[in-house]
């Protein structure tokens, strides 16, 4: 917009200032008409911006030119009113795309410039009646004369820049030096016409006609007005100036009117000449591209593998192509012109053909049927037929256009379709479960009977008979679906809501049914559905998951640990009692981990006592082949647990493990209780006996020898009438350390009761050392001993028998044993003896003396 308001000032400034005659008004005003050319360009644009603008330059270039503001402001008004009338009327008669490329859009742009000039004269001569010192008519000639001239000249200009390169020749680097050569011819020409005209004194504008002509027939509309109006321009101005006078006169003495006459009688044939010359070369271009179409049209229609033929009204052919040809058996399309379907098919079939055109005919209207063929090889198919009414050129109907199509393999495909869709629809009425398939707005297309059994009111609701969508809220109501944890509505009135999408579902029915729901989409949006009863399985699945849980409750109520491993000795299920009591592996007691495994990691972090690196696989592989019975197993940390195995119908082992710590606690002190003595805490009769039995048998093994000492304490009654029993009771005491400090760790010494003892010594390989340690414990127990206040020097004999070389059987190695203590009593005391066979008689026994009292101070 600014640069047609600014093109619009230079145009006017230009009008004015060389061409002014009269005050304002111009032999030649160019500036509408080259403003109305280019907004009518501009194609839909909004224009009216540009045209106030125009108005505004109008009243600056007046008022520059010394016209008062009142003046050069009615002007201005002119000039717009003139340049928006000029734009409606060329928009009007030329269309919303005005194009100068005929002679008919030469003929509106005349016809709009003396339009638009009579109007603004009439405004003028009626507006300025003061402008000059003429009347109005002269007023209204000068303003129509100037405006028409610059209407012509300015307006194809302004129509040819508007459209931009459509009416240019185009310009590559190819011809630029062409281009050049000839604007020089052009100068040169020029200037050898003004060099003539000097010379022979003929100002004649018609001088350069010849150059207008060639520059329109050569350059085209675009270049032919800028020459015309540059032309003009220069002209008005030479002859304004005076610069180019005739022979003999000092003055042009001819009017603008005359001027102007002159200069369009030379400047607008050659413009009309260039549209003529446009206009026929687009005749030209036109008509060639129709004679390629039709050469188009006609090798299409050559090539074209299906027929294409037209008959006249009598039922003769009178066109067809080459496919046409072929499918009746003729030499060529020539031979079928003339002839009927008569002349190619049988009377049955060519009978048919004439029924179907003359329904066509009494129908006029293009139709596409299925007709029956007999092929030239004798093969019968099918050919779907277009029929048109084919008119000539003056619209009336001659004939028939055919396209026909050969179908037979369709019709094949058609016949097998139909039979799939029978056995599909037989394989789906047989199905056990509901099938459907929904259309892509939700409604059931089609369904089996079990569907309709399954889902009776939602397949009523969306039945094949396309009835109108029932209102979801009534739908609501009488829908027998209720989803439950399904992110859907209830079903809309088709019963298939919930299956909209693909996947698989599980739902809920209001009367307690549950349905399998599998869907699968499909390209079209259709989406197949397939549901089946599963109320059955659920209510299975339901008890099974609360005998589970009932199951998961009993086992983490248990007190004893519970652990089921699979066939491949791998761990199924477990309770929190067993985590507990392996606590050390509860980060590895996972379902999957293998026996194995948490055994070994147990062993290595020290669960178990008694198992080191060395013994460390036996235990495992022990531990793991242990599958049925019981067995008891101390932890490192002092717990006892019971293991209860037993194998599982399907082929694993069930594990119960109870700790039974306090129970073998409990065990451990009866049992020390049972054999051991309470107040010396050595072992007593009862124990001395069994471990006097199996070391017997152990020496018998091992060949080796077996000492059995009895003890007993020289007159200890009187230690107990003298001082009492608590004296007597810690002088026992005293004498069971003793006698422990003496001995080996793996002998055994017992209290029988009383102040009788017995030591029970093995490991020895001959009898010396059985000596040597009977003369030891006299020697140690014969050492004083404080009690409180008293000081004791106890006394003792012992009585030795050694086995196997004494006597075999235990009883008798005790009696031996005691006989032998007898002995050593009978020999004084404080001394040991060891069994002789001699001492065999009980007579031989007999102790000499009583007891006394121990020596005390």
């Amino acid at each position: 917009m600014p640069i047609v308001v600014l093109a619009y000032l230079a145009s006017a400034l230009l009008g004015l200032g060389l061409t002014g005659e009269a005050g304002a008004m111009a032999v030649i005003w160019p500036a509408n008409g080259l403003v109305v050319g280019l907004l009518a360009g501009w194609m839909g644009r909004p224009y009216w911006p540009a045209i106030a603008g125009c108005g505004g330059s109008a009243v600056a270039a007046h008022m520059i030119y010394g016209d008062s503001f009142a003046t050069a402001a009615l002007l201005g008004c002119l000039n717009f009113l003139e340049i928006a009338l000029g734009v409606y009327l060329l928009l009007r008669l030329g269309g919303q795309v005005f194009e100068l490329t005929r002679l008919k859009d030469l003929r509106i742009i005349f016809l709009v410039g003396a339009m638009v000039a009579a109007v603004g004269a009439s405004m003028a001569s009626l507006l300025l009646p003061a402008f000059q010192e003429v009347s109005r008519g002269e007023l209204w000639l000068g303003w129509f004369s100037g405006e028409t001239a610059g209407m012509w000249l300015g307006l194809p200009l302004g129509l040819t820049f508007a459209e931009g390169p459509k009416l240019l020749h185009p310009y590559t680097r190819q011809s630029l030096r062409r281009q050049a050569l000839e604007a020089f011819l052009i100068l040169l020409a020029v200037g050898a016409l003004v060099a003539l005209a000097f010379a022979w004194h003929f100002p004649s504008p018609g001088l350069f006609t010849p150059i207008l002509l060639w520059i329109a027939l050569r350059r085209g509309p675009a270049a032919t007005a800028a020459a015309v109006l540059v032309f003009s321009l220069l002209f008005t101005v030479a002859i304004s100036a005076g610069g180019w006078l005739p022979a003999g006169h000092t003055s042009w003495s001819i009017t603008p009117l005359k001027l102007q006459v002159l200069l369009l009688c030379t400047t607008v044939p050659p413009l009309a000449l260039a549209v003529l010359a446009r206009e026929r070369e687009f005749t030209c271009l036109e008509l060639k591209r129709r004679h390629n179409e039709n050469a188009l049209y006609r090798a299409m229609v050559q090539e074209l593998p299906d027929c294409l033929n037209v008959k006249g009204l009598e039922g003769r052919f009178i066109a067809a192509n080459p496919a046409t040809a072929r499918l009746m058996g003729a030499s060529s399309p020539e031979a079928l012109l003339g002839r009927t379907d008569h002349d190619f098919y049988p009377a049955d079939l060519a009978d048919r053909y004439a029924r179907d055109e003359r329904t066509f005919l009494a129908r006029k209207e293009t139709i596409v049927i299925e007709q029956p063929m007999l092929f030239p090889d004798g093969s019968q198919g099918w050919l779907s037929s277009l029929k048109a009414p084919f008119h000539d050129a003056a619209g009336a109907l001659v004939g028939i256009v055919t396209h026909n199509r050969d179908i037979t393999r369709r019709k094949q495909l058609e016949i097998e379709l139909a039979d799939a869709k029978r056995q599909l629809e037989e394989a789906i009425a047989s199905m056990p479960d509901g099938f459907a398939v929904l259309g892509p707005d939700g409604r059931i297309v089609m369904c089996n009977q079990q569907y309709r059994e399954l889902l009776p009111l939602a397949a009523d609701l969306g039945a094949m008979d396309r009835r109108p969508r029932p209102d979801p809220s009534v739908a609501s109501k009488v829908s027998n679906v209720v989803l439950h944890d399904v992110d859907q509505e209830p079903a809309r009135g088709t019963g298939a809501a919930f299956v909209r999408q693909s996947g698989l579902q599980e739902i809920r029915l209001s009367d307690g049914r549950w349905l399998d729901a599998r869907s699968h989409a499909v390209a079209d949006g259709s989406l197949i559905v397939c549901l089946r009863d599963i109320t059955e399985r659920k209510q299975l699945e339901l008890q099974l998951a609360t005998a589970k849980a009932q199951v998961e409750d009993a086992l983490q109520s248990m007190a004893d640990g519970f652990a089921v491993f699979d066939g491949d000795d791998r761990l199924e299920l477990c309770n929190d009692r067993y985590q507990e009591i392996f606590a050390s592996n509860k980060d590895l007691i996972r379902p999957g981990i293998s026996r194995e495994e948490l055994v070994r990691a147990t062993a290595i972090r020290g669960g178990y006592i008694g198992v080191d690196s060395s013994s460390l696989d036996d235990f495992v592989h022990r531990t793991v082949n242990f599958r049925e019975g019981n067995r008891n197993c101390q932890m490192a940390d002092g717990r006892w647990i019971d293991i209860s195995a037993r194998r599982t119908r399907r082929g694993g082992t069930m594990f119960v493990y109870r700790d039974i710590t306090e129970r073998k606690l409990l065990e451990t002190q009866l049992h020390h209780r049972a054999n051991h003595d309470p107040m010396t805490k050595l072992a007593n009769r009862a124990m001395f006996h069994d471990e006097l039995e199996r070391r017997r048998l152990h020496a018998v093994r091992t060949s080796t020898k077996l000492g059995v000492m009895m003890i007993d304490l020289d007159r200890f009654k009187a230690v107990n009438d003298t001082y009492g029993h608590e004296v007597g009771d810690r002088l026992l005491i005293e004498i069971a350390k003793r006698l422990k400090e003496s001995v080996r760790d793996g002998d055994v010494v017992a209290r029988l009761g009383g102040d009788e003892f017995v030591v029970l010594a093995t490991g020895r390989s001959d009898g010396d050392g059985f000596a040597a340690l009977a003369t030891r414990l006299i020697e140690r127990l014969g050492d004083r001993l404080v009690v409180g206040t008293i000081t004791l020097t106890p006394a003792c004999s012992l009585g030795l028998a050694v086995f196997p070389d004494d006597l075999e059987s235990a009883d008798d190695l005790v009696l031996a044993a005691d006989r032998a203590l007898y002995a050593a009593k009978a020999a004084g005391r404080g001394s040991w003896s060891r069994y002789k066979p001699e001492l065999a008689h009980p007579s031989d026994l007999s102790p000499s003396g009583h007891p006394n009292c121990p020596a005390a101070s």
